[in-house]
């Protein structure tokens, strides 16, 4: 019965010990908030819209991006056949 006699007097000093730890710990004038009971109908349940489906574009080939060739009778034209012609 000593046994018993000790863990009832350490387990009420532990329990009273707690309860003055936590109302010297909780921030000064805190006063919790009243509880408020919700009906479980579709009404007071939060709707939470659903997330917009990200917009995959189609995937590309990796192709080098195409040079426009200018005209036969352009300008430009004669100067790169010159610079082609040069570079062998």
């Amino acid at each position: 019965m000593l046994v018993l006699k000790y863990f009832v007097v350490v387990g009420g000093l532990m329990v009273a010990g707690l309860i003055a730890l936590n109302a010297h710990m909780a921030p000064a004038g805190s006063v919790s908030a009243a509880a408020v009971t919700h009906a479980s109908t579709t009404a007071s349940l939060a709707i939470v819209p659903p997330k917009p489906a990200p917009v995959v574009a189609p995937a590309a080939e990796a192709a080098p991006p195409a040079v426009a060739k200018p005209a036969p009778g352009s300008r430009h034209s004669s100067r790169s056949t010159q610079a082609h012609r040069r570079s062998r």
